[in-house]
């Protein structure tokens, strides 16, 4: 559905804030600077608040944040929170009570590794809950499956099946035992409303072989895979490829909106002018590219959702969409959602076609482009925001 951009506004360049009015999006403020002691907050600055339009309310908490808050409803929205941890990772590591509650999305998305309670929790049963950490058992629950099989890493043959879904879920990440194929399990479930959402989280996987039925195609290589494949339901096309990540890739669809928060960082920014930080971009877009550090040359494809695409890399301190990559691209198609890159890269890419164009550049960034395609205004500009700031 087109969607229209009346502003984009980028405020404080060479701070560590950052307002944006996008599509669908009644205010997106990211703060991330320097990120030792990240927060979400609106008011203070000293967290991130990404209010989208029809919110109801939309609460993270995760261990050792203070108080993160994200407000997000009537959206089939993602919310990523990534917590003060001794190797960050996305929802991640050494956490011991992470509880995210999404109230009426079509999905829900986290992935857990290394944590020794994660737990996932959300409103009107669309979501999933994951509970899984060196567990000999992995519990998911969601309703209306037909089939549905996780796959996680470390698994002997893992294989993840979906019919009549528009979701895929997958998470997957130095388990001792997660194993959901449907047998062989302890105590799986798998349950999930139709969504057109997907998720993925693969690390250390050799070979993982995802299809379903009723689908177009999914296909997914992730950080240390030989071959990760991942065919799902309802989707067009998604293809992604990320070497080298700890903790690697996160979708979803029909999004409006993004949330991304990140620890650990160097100097992560936001700004639309001085071209020296973070790119985001959103709006019906055909193509979208995204290159971050340390990616050989990681790929991500999604056409046809309103689809959220995140990646990380497998830093000494893990960025999101981070640094020191080489060559990462993104690739986007008709997607109301927005793409966040952050920090330190190298050269960083995001193009669309037939769009405004918008130009925005990471920290340390070379090069940042990013246009995009069918908006009927994007516009970034400086401004001042007295409000918040």
């Amino acid at each position: 559905m087109p969607v229209t951009c009346t502003r984009l506004c980028f405020s404080a360049s060479h701070t560590d804030h950052i307002l944006i009015n996008a599509s669908h999006l009644d205010k997106l403020i990211l703060n991330t600077r320097h990120l030792d002691k990240p927060h979400l907050s609106a008011t203070q600055l000293d967290k991130v608040l990404f209010s989208a339009s029809h919110v109801d309310n939309n609460f993270i908490s995760a261990s050792q944040f203070y108080k993160p808050l994200l407000s997000v409803s009537h959206l089939s929205n993602f919310i990523l929170n990534v917590s003060i941890l001794y190797k960050p990772r996305i929802n991640a590591s050494h956490l011991h009570k992470v509880q995210l509650f999404d109230s009426k999305l079509d999905s829900l998305i986290i992935n857990a590794s290394h944590l020794l309670r994660p737990l996932l929790t959300a409103s009107h049963e669309d979501n999933l809950l994951l509970n899984a950490s060196h567990l000999d058992k992995v519990l998911l629950t969601a309703i209306h499956l037909d089939n549905h099989f996780l796959n996680a890493s470390d698994l002997h043959k893992p294989h993840l099946s979906t019919s009549r879904l528009g979701s895929l879920i997958l998470n997957a990440s130095h388990l001792d035992k997660l194993i959901l194929n449907g047998n062989n399990l302890d105590k799986t479930q798998l349950s999930s409303s139709p969504m057109e959402s997907f998720i993925l989280n693969s690390n250390d996987l050799h070979k993982a072989v995802l299809s379903a039925s009723h689908t177009d195609n999914i296909l997914v290589n992730a950080c240390q895979l030989g071959m990760h494949l991942l065919n799902a339901s309802h989707l067009d096309k998604l293809i992604l490829n990320a070497i080298h990540l700890d903790k690697p890739l996160l979708t979803a669809s029909n999004l409006d909106s993004l949330i991304l928060n990140a620890r650990h960082l160097d100097k992560p920014h936001l700004s639309a002018t001085q071209l020296d930080q973070a790119l985001l971009s959103a709006s019906h877009v055909d193509n979208h590219f995204l290159n971050a550090s340390q990616f050989y040359k990681p790929l991500l494809s999604v056409s046809h959702l309103y689809n959220f695409i995140l990646n990380v890399s497998n830093f000494y301190k893990p960025r999101i969409n981070a640094s020191h990559c080489h060559k990462a691209q993104l690739f986007d198609s008709k997607l109301d959602s927005l793409i966040l890159n952050a920090s330190p890269l190298h050269k960083a890419l995001l193009s669309t076609s037939e769009l405004d164009k918008l130009l925005l550049n990471a920290s340390h960034l070379d090069k940042a482009l990013l246009s995009a395609s069918h908006l009927d205004t994007f516009f970034s500009m400086p401004v001042t925001c007295t409000t918040f700031f």
